[in-house]
Formats: structure tokens, C-alpha cells, sequence
């Protein structure tokens, strides 16, 4: 009696299971820890990101007319290897972040998105600007404060990207 009990039991698993990754539901693909992209903890291998968020307020501070992205990380002492900057911010998805970067990041390899709060008033943030190098995300710089000195203003900027001082957001924008 036990021995046919265990195996109704371990059909009914079995059917369960099926039914889980059956049509219409994709398995989920565990990452490796080299997949992960964690935006709170990656590396700062093109430079301090304090720096540039430094730079980005003295350019906001002085109403800065015109200048490049990349010129902007130069001031703050990057290394130029970057090819496209993107937004990642509340409301941010796995896809939305690899249409934008030209990446490929699965949905569940992608960590420290930023979630919305509960409160539609309150502050949206930290959001963060995420470089990338042909395909490869190499640095993501987290701001902190409510209302960044730089906005993206487009899908991504690339380091001839011209960025102007706008006054209705108080910010470096890109044209």
C-alpha cells in the first residue's frame, strides 16, 4: 500500500512539475556569477563615479552651454572606454535596459534595479547611468540625489553626444 502511494504521489509531482514549464511558460535560466549584472556593486573600471557626478554639478552649477559626454567623463578622469551611456531607473525592465545598451542581459541576471516607491509624490531614485562597450556593460554610476545634473533625454548618448544646460530641469541634458 505505501509503495503504490509513493507512486501516486510521485506522479502527481511529476504532472505539477509540467505543468510549470509546460506552453506558455519559459524555464528561468540560472546565471553564473559572470552573467550578473548587479548596478549597486559593479567595479569602477573607467573611473570614480563621484567624480563625474562632481563634474556633472559643477557643469550644471555654472549653466554649462555646451559640451560633449565624453568630454564630460575626460574631466572627471575616465578612461574613453565606453561607447553608449543609458538611463536605468524606475520603471527600468531587463528589456528596456538591453534595447537601449545594445545588450543582452537576462531578465534575471539583472540586479539593483531601481523600484518605484509607493508614494507618486516622493523621490524617484537612486537612478543610475549605465556604460557600455560594445555590448558589454563596464560601469554604473548610481545618483543619489532626487534630481540627477544629468538626463539622459534620449534612448542612450554616446561620447560626442552634445549636452547643454536646460533650466526647467536644473540639469545637463542631452540635445
Amino acid at each position: 500500500m505505501r509503495i503504490r502511494s509513493l507512486g501516486v504521489a510521485v506522479a502527481v509531482a511529476v504532472v505539477v512539475l509540467a505543468g510549470c514549464s509546460g506552453p506558455g511558460r519559459q524555464a528561468i535560466e540560472p546565471c553564473s556569477s559572470d552573467e550578473v549584472l548587479d548596478l549597486v556593486r559593479m567595479s569602477e573600471s573607467l573611473g570614480s563615479s563621484d567624480r563625474l557626478v562632481a563634474e556633472f554639478a559643477t557643469a550644471a552649477e555654472q549653466r554649462t552651454e555646451s559640451v560633449t559626454m565624453g568630454e564630460m567623463t575626460v574631466r572627471a578622469g575616465w578612461s574613453s572606454g565606453w561607447d553608449r551611456a543609458v538611463w536605468v531607473g524606475p520603471g527600468s525592465t531587463a528589456d528596456s535596459v538591453n534595447a537601449d545598451a545594445g545588450t543582452d542581459i537576462g531578465s534575471n541576471c539583472l540586479q539593483g534595479l531601481p523600484q518605484g516607491g509607493s508614494d507618486s509624490n516622493g523621490p524617484a531614485y537612486p537612478t543610475y547611468t549605465l556604460f557600455v562597450s560594445q555590448g558589454v556593460p563596464v560601469q554604473a554610476v548610481m545618483w543619489r540625489e532626487p534630481n540627477p545634473d544629468l538626463r539622459i533625454g534620449r534612448a542612450y548618448l554616446v561620447p560626442d553626444s552634445e549636452l547643454k544646460y536646460v533650466e526647467t530641469i536644473r540639469a545637463m541634458s542631452g540635445k
